[in-house]
């Protein structure tokens, strides 16, 4: 039961640290699972004018998008303190302007305006959201969203791979995220999703919902 509570998950990363683990994840940028998100934002967005990553851990993400992307707007959040001193530096560093700030899903998302933010996208980040919390944080993420989601996550396919697996020791979770999209007022019809088989990461999934249809939620 208590493997369920999102304080487990978020502790799990909170407490992460050394330079060496924030370098790891910022030279991350052209891993392949990157190279599947960049691919996703292009061809179902053209060019995003802002993106909020969520679960930024280091900023690989928002680094690439600023290599594909020039001029797009980047915001990210993370729990871990470090990571986001981290990737502001390194930002900062070469001359990239990134809005970056550390909490949980639980209290920066209700604070961002609606429809402020072109695509929210997170890559493993909302896999550390207990199952009784997700349809909470997505419809956060589809509130903020002005025209769509990127989500590139362990997902269900069905068969074995059944939605709302714990795994340990990382307390991260495999969801079905169409599901609980269309519960919230998604359109079906908006949602695409693929078995997304990339290196080291199981039953890893990429869903990209166009939003720029009239939302119910």
């Amino acid at each position: 039961m208590g493997a369920g509570r999102k304080e487990v998950s978020e502790g799990v990363w909170r407490k992460r640290s050394g330079e060496a683990w924030v370098e790891t994840y910022w030279n991350d940028d052209r891993s392949p699972r990157r190279d599947c998100i960049i691919a996703a934002l292009r061809a179902s967005f053209g060019m995003p004018a802002s993106v909020l990553d969520v679960g930024c851990n280091a900023g690989p993400n928002l680094r690439r998008i600023a290599a594909e992307f020039p001029g797009c707007r980047l915001v990210g959040f993370d729990i871990n303190q470090e990571a986001i001193d981290g990737a502001a530096k390194r930002f900062a560093d070469r001359g990239l302007e990134a809005e970056l700030s550390v909490g949980s899903y639980y209290d920066v998302l209700p604070a961002i305006p609606t429809a402020s933010i072109d695509v929210v996208l997170s890559s493993y980040a909302l896999a550390y959201v207990p199952t009784a919390h997700l349809q909470q944080v997505l419809a956060d993420i589809v509130r903020i969203a002005r025209t769509g989601l990127v989500l590139a996550e362990p997902m269900a396919f069905g068969g074995a791979r059944q939605a709302g697996v714990l795994t340990v020791p990382w307390y991260d979770w495999r969801h079905d995220y169409a599901a609980v999209l269309a519960a919230i007022g998604v359109s079906p019809e908006r949602i695409s999703v693929v078995d997304l088989p990339t290196p080291g990461a199981v039953d890893s999934g990429l869903l990209v919902a166009d939003l720029r249809a009239v939302k119910t939620v």
